[in-house]
């Protein structure tokens, strides 16, 4: 995952969100339009923030985060894994733990690695 890393504020002052899937090229062509002075385009995922950001995740941020991303709804997720969607934002919420079962199941689904989930 890349992204723009501006090292000094934009003088535009518009607020500018980037989904995780956002493509490379989306990001090359807005650089010129959002960052003024010096930036660069870096793997998100080598950075400091990210990192703590990581610690602080906890299994049921990464199932919404993807979910999201996907645009997936609580009753699609449910559905393909035999969950109600309330159980899925449970989930989500951490208010229910995920069982070894249910996290194969959302890691085959959404591509994300059962460790994480646990």
């Amino acid at each position: 995952m890349s992204a723009v890393v501006k090292l000094r504020p934009t003088e535009t002052g518009i607020p500018l969100t980037l989904r995780p899937d956002t493509p490379r090229r989306v990001l090359l062509g807005l650089r010129p339009f959002l960052v003024k002075g010096r930036a660069e385009l870096v793997d998100i995922t080598t950075t400091g923030w990210y990192r703590n950001m990581e610690k602080r995740m906890k299994p049921g941020d990464y199932v919404r985060a993807v979910r999201q991303a996907r645009g997936m709804t609580l009753r699609e997720v449910g559905e393909r894994i035999g969950a109600t969607p309330q159980q899925v934002h449970d989930y989500e919420a951490g208010v229910r733990g995920i069982s070894k079962a249910k996290a194969k199941q959302f890691s085959a689904l959404l591509s994300l690695p059962v460790e994480r989930l646990l």
